[in-house]
């Protein structure tokens, strides 16, 4: 079909047809465009902040609470008090030693990562610290995984025992769309635990 020339543009209704169907035409194009990219990925940004603030909350409860029994345990020794109960033994890591407790502890977060569905690519055992009556146990961990698999690893740390508490997270991810946002995060954190303080240090 040859091309209509300016001064062959149609006039009346007719013309007036045309333009508003031009510029429906230019409008989809744009949302295609344009518009709708933006607009998804602002979802997928918004959805990832959500999960990743919902993750934070997470981890600040675990802290919180051996927080809370670490202070309380030292506290009522401090007091000499008797009539309050010592935090049961499971809430602290077994051995006599830190080296073997921090061995202990390695494979534990190791069993976790792989029931998880990822795998440590990487494991630092920090330096012992005293903390009041205890000893703090430390590792510096690093691995690659979707925000699923993270979420099954923070929660597997959340409810194991004896108890563990994460600090110092790291997370960074790429954008990645194969059918969806779903990037994998390069993650790096520190996960704590404690031995009881042998008597004498």
């Amino acid at each position: 079909m040859a091309s209509i020339a300016a001064g062959q543009l149609p006039t009346g209704a007719r013309g007036q047809a045309l333009a508003v169907a031009l510029t429906v035409i230019a409008l989809v194009s744009i949302w295609l465009g344009i518009a709708a990219p933006l607009i998804d990925l602002y979802a997928d940004r918004t959805d990832l902040l959500e999960r990743r603030t919902a993750l934070a909350r997470r981890m600040g409860d675990v802290a919180n609470t051996l927080t809370s029994l670490l202070a309380q345990q030292e506290l009522d020794r401090q007091n000499g008090d008797q009539g309050v109960a010592a935090p049961p033994a499971q809430a602290l890591l077994s051995g006599a030693s830190d080296a073997i407790a921090g061995a202990a502890l390695q494979g534990l977060v190791q069993d976790m990562a792989r029931a998880a569905g990822t795998n440590l690519t990487r494991i630092e055992t920090l330096p012992a610290e005293s903390r009041g009556s205890n000893r703090r146990i430390a590792l510096r961990v690093a691995f690659t995984a979707p925000l699923p698999d993270l979420v099954k690893f923070l929660t597997a740390l959340e409810q194991t025992s004896p108890r563990m508490l994460v600090d110092d997270v790291q997370l960074r991810g790429t954008n990645t769309r194969e059918g969806g946002f779903s990037p994998p995060i390069d993650i790096t954190l520190t996960i704590l635990a404690f031995r009881a303080e042998p008597p004498g240090g």
